[in-house]
């Protein structure tokens, strides 16, 4: 139903919709260097997020992302903790959706008394075709799951409709996967594997830092810390983000999905897999 409703709000305002187009056209080039997170559903983006704003120098909207880069009313868009007056004088003041999104990341952060800003930018190629181009400074953190494992998580996830098909999801999948390749510049994107992240969590978190130029910090990992993010709060299917990490979710898919399922996965996109180092044995179509 929120899909619906995003998709016919254009014909029921239209004049809120013409607004919104306008934003996005003639934008200027930012000069910040923030810091999005990318990757395929149930891949771990939102530990990610989580890991990285219990950093003292990040920071982040309450929800999963600020949802800004996407087609939506951004005429009464307004983040939970920042007011509708402010907002709507962000709005006034920044006719393009560069400067808004700006100044709404600034705002979040002079809050937080943070030094720089972290968001989750779902894989779509506009978008990151339009992200990139005017944010040549930003950094990205492309986290990789076993596709298979994704699939298992999506399955149990409302609004990961790819995951009724074991087909659809393992092209979508390869899709998010590969994307941020084409797009991304190799300079500004680090690759995480959130087996890696999930086995050894300091050393993976501490790697990462020196990609964003800030010291790893243990809170970074302390589940007392990290699981009073306000993330934590917003959606019962994040509600295991808030446990210790482990390693408990890596390879489910090997009693979780069919052999029939395993073979049909792999038919699509066993050759990204390879690619990123999971196994395909066992699973041979």
């Amino acid at each position: 139903m929120g899909r619906l409703k995003s998709l016919l709000w254009p014909l029921s305002h239209p004049l809120q919709a013409t607004r919104t187009a306008a934003r996005w056209t003639g934008n200027p080039v930012s000069e910040r260097d923030w810091i999005f997170i990318v990757g395929a559903p149930r891949s771990g983006t939102t530990l990610m997020k989580t890991l990285m704003v219990a950093h003292s120098q990040l920071g982040g909207t309450d929800y999963e992302s600020t949802g800004i880069f996407r087609i939506r009313n951004l005429e009464t868009y307004c983040p939970s903790e920042l007011g509708k007056e402010q907002v709507q004088q962000m709005r006034a003041q920044s006719p393009k959706i560069v400067q808004f999104y700006d100044s709404v990341a600034q705002a979040v952060m002079a809050k937080r008394g943070a030094a720089n800003f972290v968001d989750k930018l779902t894989i779509r190629s506009w978008r990151l075709r339009f992200v990139t181009k005017h944010y040549p400074k930003a950094r990205f953190v492309n986290i990789v799951r076993d596709g298979r494992d994704c699939l298992c998580s999506a399955r149990r996830h409302p609004n990961v409709l790819q995951s009724e098909s074991v087909r659809g999801f393992a092209e979508y999948w390869r899709y998010c996967v590969e994307t941020p390749q084409e797009f991304i510049n190799p300079e500004q994107m680090t690759t995480v594997r959130y087996e890696d992240l999930t086995a050894e969590p300091a050393e993976t978190l501490s790697q990462l830092m020196e990609f964003v130029n800030l010291p790893f910090e243990d809170a970074q990992i302390d589940p007392s810390v990290y699981s009073t993010t306000s993330t934590m709060k917003k959606r019962e299917v994040h509600k295991n983000l808030s446990k210790s990490i482990n390693t408990k979710s890596q390879q489910r898919w090997r009693s979780d999905l069919s052999k029939v399922d395993q073979r049909t996965f792999i038919r699509i996109a066993g050759g990204t897999l390879e690619s990123h180092d999971y196994s395909t044995s066992g699973s041979e179509p």
